[in-house]
């Protein structure tokens, strides 16, 4: 069978199509992986949503705090401390001071400090303990 070369419209045509075909591949995969990108973030958050109503639910029955305060904006030692523990407990899990900031509606640097100390306190008072998960 003889082959038929092709004109260089016919060319420019046959480059179209194969262009147009590419570009909605890389359409399809890009939506696929958004809509991947999209269900792990859900999951992801729903998780964190039930780690975190554990974790508030443990650390304010030890320190005898309220969630709502463990939350909120009161700075007084117990609450500060639970509140640093509530965080700490939750980096543990997620390992994201940043995604723990955000729970926390606070900025990186306090979440930070928090985890440093009761890091800190950890290693010194050898009294002090975390509350069981």
């Amino acid at each position: 069978m003889p082959v038929k070369l092709l004109s260089s419209k016919e060319w420019v045509a046959v480059q179209d199509a194969l262009g147009v075909a590419i570009r909605t591949c890389h359409a399809v995969q890009g939506v696929q992986t958004a809509e991947r990108t999209k269900r792990v973030k859900t999951w992801e958050k729903l998780l964190g949503e039930v780690r975190l109503s554990e974790i508030l639910e443990v650390v304010s029955e030890e320190y005898h705090v309220t969630k709502d305060d463990i939350l909120g904006s009161l700075r007084d030692g117990p609450t500060s401390l639970a509140r640093h523990v509530a965080m700490y407990l939750l980096w543990t899990q997620n390992k994201s001071i940043k995604q723990t900031s955000r729970t926390f509606r606070r900025t990186y640097g306090t979440v930070e400090y928090a985890i440093r100390q009761i890091k800190n306190r950890l290693e010194v008072d050898r009294d002090f303990k975390l509350p069981e998960l």
